[in-house]
Parts: C-alpha cells; sequence; structure tokens
C-alpha cells in the first residue's frame, strides 16, 4: 500500500517536471510560428501564437517588439506604444542588443503620426544614446569630420530624422551636427549637404554654405535643378521656399513620416 503510494507520488512529479520541461521548451516554438504568421501578414494567427508564447515567458521582449508592430502596422497606436514600452522594460533580455534601438525607432515614428513632437525627439534621442559616437553631437562640427566613421550604421536615419526636425523649426544651429553624422554614416548623404548648406548660409557661414552646396550638387543633380527655378537666397528663408523644399524632399524619398 504504501510503495504504491510512493509510486503514485514519484509518478505525479515525474508528470509535473515532464509539463514543465515540455512548456519551457515551447514558448519559443510559439514565437517562431508568431513570426510565421506576421510574415504572411495574418496577424490575427501572429498576435494569438505571440499571446501563447508570453503566457509561458512573459519576460519576451522579441515578443513585445513584434506585437507593437503588428498594432502599428493597423494604425493602433496606443495599443503599439504599450507593447513597444513592453518590450523596453526588459530590453536587457534582447537577444540581438541592437534590437533596443528598433524598438526606439518605431516609438518615435508613431508619436511624429501623433504630431506629438517632443515625444517624438525624446525617444530618437533615448535611441541615439545607444550609438557610442553620440558623445560628439555637441562639439563643433569642424571637428566631427574626421572623428566619425564613413559607413552605414543603424542610428543613422535617426540622425537625419533630427537634423530633419531642427531644419524646418528654424532651428539652423542645431540641426547642423546632425545632418553631419547621417551623411557620415551614408545616409541621405545629398539632402545632408544640401540642407546643411541651407543652414549654414542662413546662420551667415558663407564658406561652409559654398561647400556644402557644392557637395550636394555633385551627389544630386535634382536638387540643383530645383533650386534654379528659386530665388530662395534671402535670411530668413522664405515660407514659400520652406514649404517647396520640405514637399520636394517628401516626394522625391518617399518619406511618408515627414507628412
Amino acid at each position: 500500500m504504501v510503495k504504491t503510494r510512493n509510486n503514485l507520488i514519484f509518478s505525479f512529479f515525474i508528470l509535473l517536471i515532464l509539463i514543465l520541461f515540455l512548456s519551457f521548451q515551447e514558448y519559443w516554438e510559439y514565437k517562431i510560428l508568431g513570426d510565421k504568421y506576421y510574415f504572411l501578414q495574418d496577424y490575427a494567427k501572429a498576435i494569438e501564437y505571440y499571446q501563447k508564447a508570453l503566457q509561458l515567458k512573459p519576460d519576451y521582449p522579441e515578443v513585445y517588439y513584434y506585437l507593437g508592430k503588428i498594432y502599428k502596422i493597423q494604425n493602433i497606436y496606443q495599443i503599439a506604444l504599450f507593447y513597444f514600452n513592453k518590450s523596453l522594460e526588459y530590453k536587457d533580455k534582447f537577444q540581438i542588443k541592437e534590437m533596443v534601438v528598433l524598438v526606439y525607432d518605431e516609438i518615435s515614428e508613431i508619436y511624429f503620426f501623433q504630431k506629438k513632437y517632443s515625444d517624438f525627439l525624446s525617444s530618437l534621442f533615448s535611441l541615439i544614446k545607444n550609438d557610442k559616437y553620440s558623445d560628439y553631437i555637441n562639439q563643433s562640427y569642424y571637428r566631427l569630420i574626421p572623428v566619425l566613421p564613413n559607413e552605414q550604421t543603424i542610428y543613422a536615419k535617426a540622425y537625419f530624422r533630427i537634423g530633419y526636425y531642427y531644419f524646418f523649426s528654424g532651428i539652423y544651429d542645431k540641426c547642423i551636427n546632425y545632418f553631419l553624422f547621417s551623411k557620415s554614416f551614408k545616409y541621405k548623404e545629398s539632402f545632408s549637404y544640401w540642407l546643411m548648406s541651407k543652414a549654414f548660409f542662413s546662420i551667415g557661414d558663407n564658406a561652409e554654405y559654398r561647400k556644402t552646396e557644392s557637395l550636394a550638387y555633385g551627389l544630386n543633380k535634382d536638387l540643383y535643378n530645383f533650386d534654379i527655378n528659386y530665388k530662395w537666397k534671402k535670411v530668413p528663408l522664405s515660407r514659400d521656399y520652406i514649404l517647396a523644399l520640405e514637399k520636394f524632399i517628401n516626394e522625391f524619398s518617399n518619406h511618408f513620416y515627414l507628412q
């Protein structure tokens, strides 16, 4: 009798361990299934499997990230922000640490869509803090050029967006360094030089204005063709020219986030 009871208890613990083991094994399988349906654009199925993964592993930042992306695609921004922020709660658990940068990038776009520009900038600043070169951002622009790598980085788009925001807000002295970063990091080089040249012109630095304008035109003849249609060389830059400039960049580059 005692032996039978002990056998039952032993069997129960073996079964419990097996269930726990299987559960531990399954969370990543649900993640894989969620990814499959995400890329097939079957978002209802993807959400179903991602939620199952979270039931077994609630500290799974990659799953929160993809849930955020699904709701962002569907323009359900508040729920998207909830999931993106949840992924940041567990950011130290990302298997690929650079994914934190992608989360901030997604969050910044939502704030831009919502016209919450202070939050937009804040999220971009949080993003570039992860870049080892961001410490140079407040140095004199004359000393930046030899410091930065001449290669594409994951942070380049954020530098361009911050520069773009400052330029079209009329804060020309601040936009210059951000465009220096974006062009050095091989992102929108011609536009970075072009907008930089307008900023230098606006603050009265004619030598840097001529240099950066020449570089912009050399990279992209369309920029020269655009400028010759406008008598734009006035300080401050005219409202009509600024609007035409923004419209041109938006249409030329298909920058939906700059609308």
